[in-house]
């Protein structure tokens, strides 16, 4: 069991926004850029097919990059005004990790065969209850024994399909 309070700093915050914004918008974007791709063809065709193949896929990439590009920028920029305007580095989390489950400030219990996955990058783990709904603990609260026993934990965790561990399961500061 472990057991944890702390609060979501903001490079751990920052990389959960970051993680979420591209996630949601993703779809869209790809979408977007396809339809792009097709109506430029659709509209120089009579000027050859390779001609307009070579336009749309211009167009098309010229497109990814800019929006890609102002996401990478301007994600990171939002989401530091959104933590300290919302006063987010002020709340406290609660959370005690066991065998069968989480339970978030001592009445929220979410037992391991609701959450769909487990994700482990460089500064948090990622518990998905659902794509919005998602228990976010940063590695910059854990010490080296509390990382560990976590591990161990998510290792046990067999109610859960997809996990993914770093592979060289050390933490890093």
């Amino acid at each position: 069991m472990l057991k944890k309070h702390f609060k979501i700093s903001e490079k751990v915050f920052v990389e959960f926004s970051n993680r979420s914004m591209f996630k949601s918008k993703m779809k869209m974007i790809i979408l977007t850029g396809i339809i792009l791709f097709g109506t430029v063809f659709a509209f120089n065709f009579k000027e050859g097919v390779l001609q307009s193949l070579g336009l749309g896929a211009l167009l098309s990439l010229a497109y990814f990059v800019i929006v890609f590009g102002v996401m990478y920028i301007s994600t990171p920029i939002i989401a530091k005004k959104i933590y300290y305007k919302n006063n987010i580095n002020q709340y406290n989390f609660d959370l005690t990790f066991t065998n069968e489950g989480i339970t978030q400030n001592k009445d929220q219990i979410f037992p391991y065969s609701m959450f769909n996955k487990i994700i482990e990058t460089k500064l948090a783990f990622y518990f998905y209850l659902q794509e919005r709904q998602i228990i976010v603990v940063g590695k910059d609260v854990l010490n080296d024994e509390e990382y560990n026993s976590l591990i161990n934990i998510i290792n046990d965790i067999k109610e859960i399909k997809q996990i993914k561990l770093l592979k060289s399961n050390k933490k890093e500061d």
